[in-house]
């Protein structure tokens, strides 16, 4: 039996929540990147303040993601 016609999940489906997926991450590398570039340049903060003012997103993903992929 072929698996291309009568797979368990439809090609379609599989391919666009890895692309969903591509484009979340590469959007949150872009905001994290941003938002040090932010906090340094017009904030005036070093960057040990920025790094430090980003822990509690990196935390709160990392709980979270833990809570959705049970959900």
């Amino acid at each position: 039996m072929s698996a291309g016609r009568h797979a368990v999940f439809p090609q379609r489906a599989v391919l666009g929540a890895a692309l969903i997926g591509v484009v979340a991450l590469a959007t949150l590398g872009g905001f994290l990147f941003v938002n040090t570039l932010y906090l340094q340049d017009v904030r005036g903060y070093s960057a040990l303040q920025a790094g430090l003012l980003t822990i509690p997103m990196a935390a709160m993903l990392g709980v979270l993601s833990t809570v959705s992929g049970r959900w």
